[in-house]
């Protein structure tokens, strides 16, 4: 019976798939297809290059800064690979998460610095490479400053314009548009439905993966 290595420890797939069922939004059968999936792209775990290839593939996300954080989110051992477990678990987030787990995984990504709040420099770093062209006449400079200042009022009444957790979660149950102001983490619609269509549908075709 095959095995995965979860957590530096051997599981064997059938308590595994219990397990994942039991802790993500996907029914025994749509886990098993994620597990089939897992196995056509390696034989261990995901390397940081496979596993946002695949991200930006799946789910046209493709600015760089985030891929990586999502790479450095959803890994959670030493090993800086990607486990069968924690590539489930990120996909039942990113495709059904409910609003306080995308909450708390934008957040996440959105905390470059690894600190317990998003700093005035993650935000830089995050608009700076999000922006293609300022207003006509406008400085990018000049455009940017009042992006940010207006994105931390947005987001926090702090004067120190950090961004806690609860300053976040506080703005997005307010205005959920704000979710992803700075920079897009999820998969739109249309990409969410291409996937569950091509992986879970009773008639999976290689066809609709194109």
């Amino acid at each position: 019976m095959a095995e995965y290595d979860v957590g530096g420890k051997r599981v064997r797939a059938n308590k595994l798939a219990e397990v994942l069922v039991r802790k993500t939004h996907f029914t025994a059968g749509e886990v098993k297809r994620l597990m089939e999936l897992f196995d056509e792209m390696t034989t261990y775990k995901l390397a940081r290059r496979e596993y946002c290839k695949f991200i930006f593939e799946q789910f046209d996300i493709d600015d760089e800064i985030i891929l990586e954080r999502i790479f450095k989110v959803t890994v959670k051992s030493k090993e800086s690979k990607v486990d069968i477990a924690e590539f489930i678990h990120t996909m039942s987030v990113m495709l059904r998460g409910t609003t306080e787990e995308r909450i708390k995984f934008c957040f996440e990504v959105y905390n470059l610095s690894k600190n317990s709040y998003i700093s005035k420099f993650d935000i830089i770093q995050l608009l700076k490479n999000s922006i293609l062209k300022p207003p006509t006449n406008v400085e990018l400079e000049d455009f940017l400053k009042e992006l940010i200042e207006l994105t931390i009022k947005k987001l926090t009444s702090n004067e120190n314009q950090r961004i806690y957790i609860n300053d976040y979660r506080s703005a997005i149950l307010k205005q959920p548009q704000l979710m992803q102001c700075l920079g897009v983490v999820f998969p739109c619609p249309s990409k969410v439905e291409a996937f569950q269509q091509c992986y879970f549908s009773r008639e999976k075709s290689s066809d609709k993966c194109k």
